[in-house]
Order: C-alpha cells, then structure tokens, then sequence
C-alpha cells in the first residue's frame, strides 16, 4: 500500500494491546468499553490480545488502519 501522505510503500503489521483499543472524540482517563453513541471499538481479540492490522510509513510515521464498524 502507498502513503497517502508521501507516496512511499507502507509496512503491514499490527497496532497491539493489552487492552482493547477504542476510539472517542474525546481523552478520558479509564474506558473499558464504548461509553456513548459515536465511540467505537477499533481492536478485535481479547483473551490473547487485542489487535487491530495496520499500515505503517517508515519514512513519515503515519499509522493507518481500518475500522470494521
């Protein structure tokens, strides 16, 4: 895949946790789960992990990855 922002080939991998990964307009302090109507989950796994497959520019440090909403 190709940097949206420079052009430049992208590694695949994984953004990893111990914790599930969400994603919220907002910065709160502790959040388990989804706590209102536009937050959502963006890992998947959970007893080994949770995951989420992403793409990385090595050359400009963006971090893309898809959501499955």
């Amino acid at each position: 895949m190709k940097c949206p922002y420079c052009a430049k080939e992208m590694e695949v991998g994984y953004l990893q946790s111990a914790r599930p990964i969400f994603w919220a307009k907002k910065k709160k302090k502790l959040i388990f789960k989804p706590t209102a109507e536009d937050e959502f989950e963006v890992s998947e796994g959970y007893l080994n992990g949770c995951f989420a497959k992403a793409y990385v520019c090595p050359a400009c440090g963006k971090v893309i990855l898809s959501v499955g909403k």
